[in-house]
């Protein structure tokens, strides 16, 4: 687990540690404070203890469930964060149970960063004056 210091706090779940590095810093540098966890069990702690503003999941992820799993534990909280997904297979029906779970959006990698964040940034925003 890696965390960085700035604004909203976010968490990236990613099985790949070179892709969760790339993204972490890449949000880092736009400013937000980041936490990665690398499959279900570590992001859920890190989550219930830190509680992110924003999720970032891979949808698929080694071991035991992945990131929709994660999602649906997460809006059975008090205070779930806005979740996000980024797939290697983001098909239609990857995006369509995705939405189904509580997630505000599916990136297919590779994704545009600037966008990711654009959308972020959307999300906190969506969430603060709902």
């Amino acid at each position: 687990m890696t965390a960085a210091r700035g604004g909203a706090r976010v968490l990236v779940v990613e099985d790949d540690p070179d892709a969760a590095s790339v993204l972490a810093d890449y949000l880092a540098r736009a400013g937000f404070t980041v936490e990665v966890a690398h499959d279900l069990d570590e992001a859920l702690a890190v989550a219930n203890a830190r509680r992110p503003d924003v999720l970032i999941t891979d949808i698929r992820l080694r071991g035991r469930g992945d990131g929709l799993d994660l999602a649906r534990a997460l809006a059975d909280t008090d205070r779930p964060p806005v979740v996000f997904a980024v797939s290697g297979y983001a098909t239609r029906e990857d995006r369509e149970r995705a939405l189904a779970a509580g997630i505000a959006d599916v990136f297919a990698k590779p994704f545009d960063p600037e966008a990711l964040v654009a959308r972020l940034r959307a999300g906190l925003r969506e969430r603060s004056s709902g």
